[in-house]
């Protein structure tokens, strides 16, 4: 059997014999939630030690949960209302529900998952069913790829460059798209480019394109300011194209 008695938590053998406790001057009533032996309490093997992590991890959960949550309120165990979510499985939405503490026990030892905090601090607090290392596996897999994610490169041309600038510069691009990152450009025309070659601007995108061929993609195509002496377009690897 597990005991809630205030915001303690007492573990015990057999059958309970007692209904509360003497705690001070007040008999404090106890709640009893009956476990199978041959199951663990939560989903933690060690509790103690996933608490020691979850501490460093800012996560609350189980058994520390529940004793923040006694600590919160003067409700006991059967009274303290809490937001349940319970997760259904990837393919389906969570179920939510506002339940007593006693009952999300309950449904977090019966699917044999933990009960983590969400947010304590909503009214009323909010917690979740699920299995705690499937939880930590998703956000640590959330920041990789975050941190994963390769800075944009920056390119600027000038209506008139010079032929090997152009080819050096156009190689640089092609280099970094097939290296994962996305390379914005700017193309910008001098009042003398506009006045002698007014579709230089024009010109210039379409041999940058030419040469970057296939190896990027611009999906928003190329945006010009009101004077038409500046244009931006920002391309991004075809990875269709890397795996050819």
């Amino acid at each position: 059997y597990f005991a809630v008695c205030g915001s303690s938590l007492i573990r015990c053998r057999g059958s309970p014999r007692i209904q509360s406790l003497s705690v001070g001057d007040m008999m404090t009533p106890l709640t009893f939630l009956q476990l199978d032996e041959s199951r663990r309490f939560f989903s933690s093997n060690k509790p103690q030690r996933t608490s020691r992590k979850n501490q460093n991890n800012g996560v609350v959960m189980n058994e520390n949960l529940i004793q923040v949550l006694m600590r919160q309120s003067d409700a006991a165990a059967g009274d303290l209302m809490v937001r349940l979510v319970i997760d259904e499985g990837p393919d389906k939405p969570s179920s939510i529900d506002v339940v007593p503490l006693r009952e999300a026990m309950e449904t977090a030892i019966d699917l044999d998952v933990d009960l983590i905090g969400i947010n304590l601090n909503q009214d009323p607090p909010v917690v979740k069913a699920q299995d705690y290392t499937k939880l930590a596996y998703k956000a640590s897999a959330k920041k990789q790829t975050k941190n994963d994610k390769k800075p944009t490169k920056e390119f600027k041309f000038r209506s008139g460059i010079a032929d090997n600038d152009l080819n050096r510069k156009v190689g640089d691009i092609v280099k970094y798209l097939k290296k994962g990152h996305n390379c914005q450009l700017m193309i910008t025309a001098n009042a003398f480019n506009m006045r002698t070659n007014p579709g230089g601007l024009q010109t210039l995108i379409g041999r940058i394109f030419e040469q970057v061929g296939d190896v990027g993609i611009c999906e928003k195509g190329v945006q010009n300011n009101e004077d038409g002496n500046r244009a931006f377009l920002v391309l991004r690897p075809n990875l269709n194209a890397s795996k050819q």
